[in-house]
């Protein structure tokens, strides 16, 4: 089972490397976005001082709209790929996923474009574990800046060393409908993954561009964020939204939320010192 996955997956990159990408497939014409904001971050289960408000250039909201995202991209053209590791799937439960090659013909840049749309945690996994889960070697390389309109964003940055084939670099993160971050609402992982067939630095440059594509405007959140963890390393046996111990960000339009922990306190927080003034005078007159 696993020498086939890798003659397969050995297959797949050589049709992109050296054959080129097949005519592209129709696809529903798809309107970019231009009023839909969402939160991103580079961590599923850490809120990071890089949190940002995206408005994406493509619809990348959990959904059947995933499968519509463009074939062509600038001048990147892309065909559906085969997933060699369907076994590892099911435990996902995600509600949508996209497996992609672009190639750029004029560099030669080859990436890899996965999308996972889901409204539970579990379909939500590192990077470095789903490298893990192929037992390929891997490498943590901390986090990438890519440019964007507005600001740049920041994203996860890691390698995963395949046995049988070139390096792949991987960039990615995660966007969801609001700051609650809660996956009932739904939520979207984004992965571009420079295959570097002809070195490192061409594939984290081809990851970079490809990325940078992906977004229409970036803005940085009103209030600065403080690092909180939600869980380490991987999915909690019971998933949880972000913590709510800080102000909800406000998505641009909207009025600023607090969240669910500040608003309890101030009803009583704002009666309890007045009544103690009110009465006080009155007694020390009489």
């Amino acid at each position: 089972m696993r020498a086939s996955s890798f003659i397969l997956r050995a297959l797949v990159l050589l049709a992109l490397a050296v054959g080129g990408l097949a005519a592209p497939r129709a696809v529903v014409a798809q309107v970019p976005t231009t009023d839909t904001y969402y939160v991103m971050d580079r961590e599923a289960y850490l809120r990071t001082a890089d949190t940002r408000l995206v408005r994406t250039t493509y619809d990348l909201e959990n959904g059947p709209n995933l499968a519509a995202f463009p074939m062509q991209l600038g001048d990147w053209v892309g065909q559906d790929l085969p997933i060699t590791n369907l076994e590892t799937f099911p435990t996902l439960d995600a509600d949508n996923i996209v497996y992609r090659g672009y190639r750029r013909d004029a560099d030669g840049g080859m990436v890899i474009f996965s999308l996972v749309g889901g409204t539970k945690g579990q379909s939500f996994h590192h990077p470095l574990v789903c490298y893990e889960w192929a037992h390929w070697p891997t490498e943590d390389w901390g986090t990438a800046t890519v440019p964007a309109s507005g600001t740049d964003v920041v994203l996860r940055n890691v390698v995963g060393v395949d046995p049988d084939g070139p390096r792949q670099i991987d960039l990615s993160f995660y966007l969801w409908p609001d700051d609650s971050r809660d996956w009932g609402k739904g939520a979207t992982q984004v992965r571009v993954t420079g295959v570097a067939y002809d070195g490192d630095d061409k594939a984290l440059a081809w990851a970079r561009d490809f990325a940078s594509l992906l977004f229409a405007d970036v803005q940085l959140p009103a209030a600065p964020i403080t690092e909180t963890t939600v869980a380490p390393g991987a999915p909690p046996d019971e998933v949880r939204p972000a913590p709510a111990d800080q102000p909800v960000i406000p998505l641009p339009g909207e009025p600023p939320a607090l969240a669910p922990s500040e608003e309890a306190p101030s009803g009583p927080s704002e009666e309890a010192p007045a009544a103690p003034t009110e009465e006080a005078p009155a007694e020390s007159g009489e």
